[in-house]
């Protein structure tokens, strides 16, 4: 049965919607290089961060998509397509562009 099939009344479901995770680039970044693999303290390092601002930055994100794991956070992140190379750069030129960066 696919995702968007309800069981038995033959009807799509709607396909679940999130808000969006990032607030700011540095989100962005940070998403980019935890779908890259590397840990939080390798991604500090990159973005001249502390451990516990990448760690708190990540919650923030999750809590967002309502995920209650980091793989669940993941898992979301591919379903909605943020991984993928030009939606993040269109998200950090168009809707990111014009918020203010927070550290």
């Amino acid at each position: 049965m696919s995702a968007r099939q309800s069981k038995g009344k033959g009807e799509p479901q709607e396909a679940p919607t999130y808000p969006h995770p990032c607030s700011d680039e540095i989100d962005v970044r940070i998403l980019s290089l935890m779908g890259e693999g590397l840990p939080d303290s390798a991604i500090g390092k990159k973005l001249t961060l502390g451990l516990r601002t990448v760690q708190r930055r990540v919650q923030r994100m999750m809590e967002r998509t309502g995920s209650p794991s980091r793989f669940a956070f993941g898992v979301t992140i591919c379903q909605i397509g943020l991984l993928q190379e030009d939606i993040v750069d269109e998200i950090v030129v168009e809707q990111l562009s014009r918020l203010p960066v927070r550290h």
